[in-house]
């Protein structure tokens, strides 16, 4: 609005005075465009071209139902500790309720991955990795990995091509070598001595999820979750996009 007064003050003066008064105009509309450009490119380096990507496309073929009651506002509101009676009276009844066990992951990757240690969620298409897991009674379980793409790494890459299969991934483990892991119940001593310390380590003590969204048409959407600890009380908050 100062913007418009301080044009409308000038307009009845002469052809030069006017003309200066437009290009002050032009001048500070361009800073405003500069300064949201900039802002944007801040926003994407921060968050990650590929996360930003991916929440255009998943706003623009939306497929998420959320269960009766449930707001994102008082998803936001949830914190770690709350009870689970809290959750169910401010989020109502969840569409689905799994059990599920506590697990210890770690992480073999050539590159950080703030999700997965923060949440647990193993790294995007974009990376390289195997995830090795442990059950409560300290033996191995299970492993999972994938090799990316390396040609498409680059700061504005939103998207590369990941392999998958027996013995494709940063540990190159086949399908044989897990089973014999499994069968020898290999402790995570005995799995950092054959392929040195993880990168990262996460510890779950998720007994219980409660989803409140899911997908009518099976496809991707938004995915909100509560985790459950044994003592009732909330460990984990999933709120990220589920891709199908």
């Amino acid at each position: 609005m100062e913007q418009d007064r301080y044009t409308a003050n000038h307009f009845s003066q002469d052809n030069s005075a006017l003309t200066g008064v437009t290009r002050r105009s032009n001048k500070s509309f361009s800073k405003i465009l500069f300064s949201l450009g900039a802002l944007l490119a801040g926003v994407v380096v921060f968050i990650g071209p590929h996360k930003v990507l991916s929440r255009v496309v998943i706003s623009m073929r939306e497929d998420t139902e959320y269960a009766p009651g449930y707001s994102e506002n008082a998803f936001r509101l949830v914190e770690i500790g709350d009870t689970e009676s809290s959750v169910r009276e401010a989020l109502g009844v969840p569409v689905q309720e799994s059990k599920t066990d506590p697990y210890v992951r770690w992480l073999y990757a050539p590159h950080p991955s703030p999700d997965f240690e923060t949440g647990g969620s193993s790294p995007d298409s974009r990376y390289s990795f195997t995830t090795v897991d442990f059950g409560e009674d300290g033996t191995f379980i299970d492993a999972f990995g994938q090799i990316s793409d390396p040609s498409s790494i680059g700061l504005l890459s939103v998207s590369r091509s990941s392999s998958f299969g027996d013995g494709v991934n940063t540990l190159a483990l086949t399908k044989a070598d897990i089973e014999k892991l499994k069968a020898e119940k290999a402790t995570p001593e005995q799995v950092q001595a054959k392929f040195g310390k993880p990168r990262a380590v996460f510890e779950s003590h998720v007994t219980k999820w409660l989803q409140y969204s899911h997908s009518p048409g099976g496809t991707h959407y938004q995915q909100r979750m509560i985790g459950i600890d044994r003592n009732g009380k909330v460990r984990r908050k999933v709120n990220e996009i589920y891709w199908d």
